[in-house]
């Protein structure tokens, strides 16, 4: 049986799922630690994340080509209002992520995987799109690699062992 739209969203569910499990019963310096300097804290990948969720709903909405620029409005915009409690954080994260699962669902669920769509700003297909969504990873605005989210669910699992 030949992969979907909805296959694809589906695992991109999955992936942010994955995380979401992890979050559950951190303690507050668990949800402030840092494996080394450079790498993000929970809470800061968090954010980070609600970053890239509002940046790619913009392109979706925008259907076209996005200025990256747009992504530094986002982070200042997320620095300003993102709540100091976990819970909310959890939730304002989890709100910002089914929104742009809500968008791709109503727009392209039915459409052809050779659908042309805007993610973060870059036109690609939904084949390559949606999977991209999960790819949490790449710093978009340098294209370096950020290791934070590869290491958070192993960092928060030897966390919660000791």
């Amino acid at each position: 049986m030949p992969v979907t739209t909805q296959d694809l969203i589906q695992g991109v569910r999955k992936s942010r799922q994955f995380l979401f499990k992890h979050l559950d019963g951190l303690t507050e310096t668990q949800w402030n630690w840092k494996p080394y300097p450079e790498c993000k804290s929970v809470a800061e990948t968090i954010k980070h994340l609600i970053v890239d969720d509002r940046f790619a709903l913009y392109s979706l909405e925008a259907k076209e080509a996005t200025s990256h620029d747009m992504y530094d409005v986002f982070n200042m915009r997320v620095e300003e209002e993102a709540p100091k409690e976990r819970e909310a954080l959890i939730a304002m994260v989890q709100n910002s992520f089914e929104a742009v699962m809500t968008a791709i669902q109503q727009r392209y669920g039915d459409c052809p995987l050779d659908t042309e769509i805007y993610i973060y700003g870059e036109k690609m297909t939904l084949a390559n799109g949606i999977p991209y969504l999960s790819s949490e990873d790449l710093d978009r605005k340098s294209t370096r690699l950020n290791s934070s989210h590869l290491v958070i669910s192993y960092a928060v699992f030897c966390l919660k062992k000791k």
